[in-house]
């Protein structure tokens, strides 16, 4: 068996980390979201979704198939229609979070992974140019979901919009960001080989510019959610790849053993996304009620309870009789 990537899988836990206290911020904070927070918030996204594509060539680089690929999309899209259909209890295929576009993406990989590097750089950089046009005549700025019982193929037909350009995670311009992740892994021994320093460097001088730039737009709260790319205009899609340069150009620094505790997260993905969101429906707000509001307490125990889950699926899957063959056992806990 191909040894796991220890650095990706801390990058991976990383996001999941990041991306845990984002989707509980609305219930977790009431006031208005530092802007600090609103940075933070916005990075889980571009790293799981670039991830997500650095990811397709880790397990077989030279045999990556149509059927593999479009098994695992196909299986995130119907882990994406799980969450909204049983947890949510809302209608799938109208709002698309981020499980959508990662499936979907993944689905697709295998018609762009035979093209040359340059050709497919063009079709991002196309991707997030429609997507700033569209945005000016098509986005809104929120989103009503729909209660399960009126679903149908005209209602899916009639939001296609949403996954397009307006939805959380819509398409345009998402699908370049995990264009790039893919670009990357594709192209690491070049990009590494020479001016690592040198690079970082203006990248973080880039990067906090851009940053200054986005204090000054004032971007909406969207849902009570305060990611800054609501929309992903072309300064935070500008932001979002010098800021995922800048950590893969670097990721043998996440090797390290210190980052571990990250490592758990990114090796359980798909079960840490599908356990935070259940436990954000059912049980964050009696948390919350038994800790008297006590933000820090809130945080804490919010993620003890995560990483506890986390390392009884670690010992699980220690049990001699787990079945290790098993795809979706595979796909559920990580392999």
């Amino acid at each position: 068996m191909k040894q796991r990537d220890q650095s990706i899988d801390v990058l991976r836990g990383l996001a999941l980390f990041i991306m845990l206290f984002a989707n509980a911020a609305p219930y977790l904070i009431n006031e208005q979201h530092p802007f600090y927070v609103r940075v933070m918030d916005s990075l889980a996204a571009p790293m799981f979704i670039s991830i997500a594509g650095y990811s397709i060539l880790l397990s077989n680089p030279y045999n990556t198939t149509f059927l593999k690929n479009f098994k695992r999309g196909f299986a995130v899209i119907i882990m994406a229609v799980f969450i909204d259909v049983f947890i949510w209890k809302i209608s799938p295929f109208i709002g698309y979070d981020v499980l959508y576009i990662i499936g979907f993406s993944v689905l697709i990989s295998p018609f762009f992974i035979k093209l040359k590097s340059y050709f497919l750089v063009i079709i991002a950089l196309c991707i997030a140019i429609s997507a700033f046009v569209l945005q000016y005549f098509f986005y809104k700025n929120q989103i009503d979901d729909l209660p399960l019982n009126i679903i149908s193929f005209e209602v899916i037909l009639n939001h296609l919009p949403s996954f397009l350009v307006y939805g959380w995670f819509p398409l345009f311009p998402w699908l370049s960001i995990f264009i790039f992740g893919y670009l990357f892994h594709k192209n690491e021994s070049i990009i590494q080989q020479n001016w690592k320093a040198f690079y970082s460097i203006i990248l973080i001088i880039i990067i906090a510019l851009l940053l200054f730039v986005i204090y000054r737009q004032n971007k909406i709260v969207r849902g009570g959610y305060s990611e800054l790319f609501y929309p992903m205009d072309i300064v935070f899609f500008t932001f979002s790849i010098c800021f995922l340069s800048l950590f893969f150009i670097n990721k043998s620094f996440f090797s390290n053993n210190y980052f571990k505790f990250l490592s758990f997260l990114g090796q359980h993905s798909m079960f840490v996304y599908l356990i935070h969101c259940l436990y954000i429906s059912t049980a964050l707000h009696w948390t919350i009620f038994k800790m008297n509001n006590t933000l820090f307490l809130r945080i804490i125990v919010f993620y003890l309870i995560i990483y506890l889950l986390v390392l009884c699926i670690i010992q699980l899957k220690k049990w001699e009789k787990w079945p290790k063959n098993s795809f979706f056992l595979r796909f559920l806990f990580g392999s």
